[in-house]
């Protein structure tokens, strides 16, 4: 029985585990984290900026297509990626305030202007009820475009 209970390795940080006047047992220090960066320098980032314009809904219903056009406002090439959010305004249980429903990865050049197309399914505007099965609703949804 004794056998059972030794399965505990105790791993030396940078301190020890005995408490006392020059030592803190429950502090860290830079020695106990990994020192390398969560992501490399410059991820993510653009030298450039992005103009939306020109929303447009297929119809006034959520089951079409939607666009935006894209400018890339600046000397560089750049990536964008342009993001769909939606809220429900109206639902039945307690929902994100934006879902991101779809994205377009759009590669633009210095001036140049590209359109997002936006294809909204029924599919996307399911979410999960109160007795687990996928449920849409009729309702008013808001859209919100780009980087939120």
């Amino acid at each position: 029985m004794k056998d059972k209970f030794q399965f505990f390795t105790i791993i030396k940080k940078s301190h020890s585990l005995e408490s006392g006047s020059t030592n803190n047992r429950y502090k860290t220090t830079y020695r106990d984290v990994q020192n390398k960066p969560l992501f490399p320098c410059g991820f993510g980032f653009s030298y450039t900026t992005y103009y939306y314009s020109e929303i447009a809904s297929s119809t006034d219903k959520m089951t079409k297509n939607g666009t935006i056009k894209v400018t890339n406002t600046r000397k560089l090439k750049g990536r964008e990626i342009v993001q769909l959010y939606l809220h429900d305004q109206v639902c039945s249980v307690t929902r994100t305030s934006k879902d991101l429903k779809y994205f377009v990865i759009l590669d633009l050049e210095p001036g140049e202007t590209k359109t997002a197309i936006f294809e909204i399914t029924p599919k996307q505007l399911e979410y999960i009820s109160i007795d687990y099965k996928n449920k849409m609703e009729n309702g008013n949804f808001t859209s919100f475009f780009g980087k939120i």
